[in-house]
């Protein structure tokens, strides 16, 4: 009797966070409806004009209006805005609630690809509950509200970890791609394939770009070198300073010198390399979860990217069914997370 009725209220609890959930997504998308303010569709319009983007926007700063609707610095790169064309051909009104929409697809696609590929024994209450604690959190209704890139780039990269391990190279390879756009959270990332020694998706991810590189340069007359720079130009006059990297964290304690964070920054790269080096080979997402909290910690972000957790959140619930099995510096690690999260 005790058990069924534990089973019925956390049912009720389910179903009432599902609801509040809900109303949240629902908020956001009709925020994405009035603002998508962070979408790149201009940028990505000017390149299927036939316009660098980036020189478009460095040549504009002291214009009293912006080359783009919605006002946005074009800081993602050229093969990456390349792959955005099926939406530039839309007009900005249908753009906008046609990304909403995808950026909800995405949110649910990345929560099943991580489930399948990584914790398929947490079954599907479990699943339900992760999908509910990503969509339910602040990072994806920014990225909903905002037009945001995170959780596009994050589903694809799952997808390429899915394609790979079920020996589709290819399918793999264009999926590591695409996901290469925000580049800043899928490069870290990518790292686990080369430290698995599977080279190919990303040897064949990196071509991939070269050529659509190529092909941008070929389409508006710039030069490559130009187009392949023009987003770091761009983020050295746009960017504003990131919410939890180590940079950020000795701004915000009045650090001015940024010897110290560079020095402590390295000591964490040494320390992940080593660690992800000696890992099991049957030990994929403690490293996929470790190479994410390194992605946050060292790389530029703001608050949205805090996507980026819901690999480890997998790992969280992967080992709460497992916790009778788990030494004790296991359950500390897990504890922690579970509180970071």
């Amino acid at each position: 009797m005790t058990t069924a009725r534990t089973r019925l209220a956390i049912r009720l609890l389910l179903f009432a966070f599902a609801l509040l959930t809900a109303y949240w997504v629902f908020g956001g998308f009709i925020e994405a409806l009035n603002g998508s303010k962070d979408n790149e569709w201009g940028p990505a319009r000017a390149l299927l004009r036939g316009m660098d983007p980036y020189r478009l926007y460095l040549d504009c700063l002291p214009c009293a209006n912006p080359p783009y609707m919605p006002s946005v610095a074009p800081s993602y790169p050229v093969s990456g805005l390349l792959m955005l064309w099926p939406l530039a051909i839309l007009p900005w009104p249908v753009a906008k609630v046609v990304w909403a929409g995808l950026n909800l697809c995405f949110g649910l696609g990345l929560s099943l690809a991580l489930w399948r590929r990584f914790a398929p024994e947490i079954g599907w209450g479990g699943f339900a509950l992760a999908t509910l604690v990503l969509f339910s959190g602040t990072p994806f209704l920014n990225n909903l509200g905002n037009g945001q890139h995170a959780v596009f780039t994050l589903v694809f990269f799952a997808g390429a970890l899915w394609a790979e391990h079920k020996g589709k190279t290819t399918l793999a390879s264009v999926l590591l791609a695409v996901s290469w756009f925000k580049y800043t959270i899928s490069l870290p990332l990518s790292l686990f394939f080369l430290v698995r020694g599977r080279w190919r998706p990303v040897l064949a991810a990196a071509a991939i770009h070269v050529v659509l590189t190529i092909f941008s340069a070929a389409w508006t007359g710039a030069n490559p070198l130009d187009l392949l720079l023009g987003p770091l130009r761009v983020a050295h006059v746009a960017t504003t300073a990131g919410d939890l990297n180590l940079l950020a964290i000795a701004r915000q304690l009045g650090i001015e010198s940024k010897l110290v964070p560079l020095i402590a920054a390295g000591a964490l790269t040494i320390a992940v390399a080593i660690a992800a080096l000696r890992s099991r080979r049957d030990s994929d997402l403690p490293l996929l979860s470790l190479l994410a909290l390194f992605d946050y910690a060292v790389v530029y972000h703001l608050g949205y990217d805090l996507v980026v957790l819901a690999i480890p959140l997998f790992y969280v619930l992967k080992r709460s069914r497992s916790w009778d099995e788990s030494d004790g510096l296991e359950r500390i690690w897990t504890i922690m997370l579970a509180s970071l999260l």
